[in-house]
């Protein structure tokens, strides 16, 4: 439960900060705040995700992998895949 309520205030807090963001550059910049908006986006571009090219994504599969294993050690709790592994 504590988890849940962790991550529902970080997720609150990034939606409502980015809009915050957002309001905040647009009274600073004006129209030149509107032009960058209309340049950008604000959810990711899954499509572009497999340009990032399979070397890249395996380097994070296995920084991810080395990361969770660690957790054992530093935290005494599995994390991860490392969860059902054993």
């Amino acid at each position: 439960m504590r988890t849940l309520i962790v991550a529902g205030a970080v997720l609150f807090l990034a939606l409502v900060g980015a809009h915050m963001q957002d309001r905040k550059k647009r009274a600073l910049m004006g129209a030149a705040w509107a032009g960058w908006q209309a340049r950008t986006r604000y959810w990711p571009r899954w499509s572009a995700l497999p340009r990032a090219g399979p070397v890249l994504w395996l380097v994070a599969l296995a920084l991810w992998l080395l990361v969770t294993w660690a957790h054992v050690p530093a935290a005494g709790i599995p994390a991860g895949p490392w969860l059902w592994i054993g």
